[in-house]
């Protein structure tokens, strides 16, 4: 339910920026929209970046899986 980016720039200055919803993350075009959303409060473009770093948390309990799927992912992104 969270995703915490951390931002390491060439000057070894470093970031973090988190997320939460309140929903599960359920497909990666939601965790994507939510990645764009924490680069976007970060100064990566105007700064050399040398290191980023995606950590995931506030996973759901055993007991809160009823009919909740994996999450998939696709290693093979298109390239930007």
């Amino acid at each position: 339910r969270t995703l915490t980016l951390k931002v390491k720039y060439a000057n070894f200055q470093q970031v973090t920026r988190s997320l939460s919803r309140t929903e599960p993350i359920k497909d990666l075009a939601n965790m994507q929209t939510m990645l764009i959303e924490l680069l976007s409060r970060t100064e990566t473009g105007p700064q050399a970046v040398r290191l980023v770093g995606v950590t995931a948390s506030g996973f759901m309990q055993n007991s809160d899986l009823e009919l909740e799927q994996q999450l998939e992912f696709d290693l093979n992104l298109p390239e930007q």
